[in-house]
């Protein structure tokens, strides 16, 4: 059975943009691999879904990408961060999603 307009608008409407992390809470691992399957599973346009996501736990890592990140805090103090490498569609050909990556 379809969802009312009502029932869409409802679940989306718990969104919210985190500004604050507790550096010492961690997510359990069960529930980060719920959230991982389901960032994996998020479709994109046409079916394509031209991109690879990475998921940064190092600390060194992480105070690397810190200013590419416009020194946001969250960086520093989620639990995980994960990074969307997405590709440009004239770039599909060259691109190879399992080459290693360096920060």
């Amino acid at each position: 059975m379809p969802a009312s307009p009502d029932a869409v608008l409802t679940a989306l409407r718990w969104r919210y943009a985190t500004k604050g992390f507790d550096p010492a809470r961690r997510i359990d691992p069960a529930t980060w691999a719920a959230l991982e399957q389901a960032v994996v599973l998020a479709p994109s346009s046409y079916g394509l879904q031209p991109w690879t996501f990475v998921v940064v736990t190092d600390p060194e890592v992480r105070k690397g990408l810190h200013p590419a990140s416009y020194n946001q805090a969250q960086i520093l103090d989620a639990s995980y961060r994960i990074s969307r490498i997405s590709c440009h569609p004239s770039l599909t050909a060259q691109w190879n999603p399992t080459a290693p990556l360096t920060t």
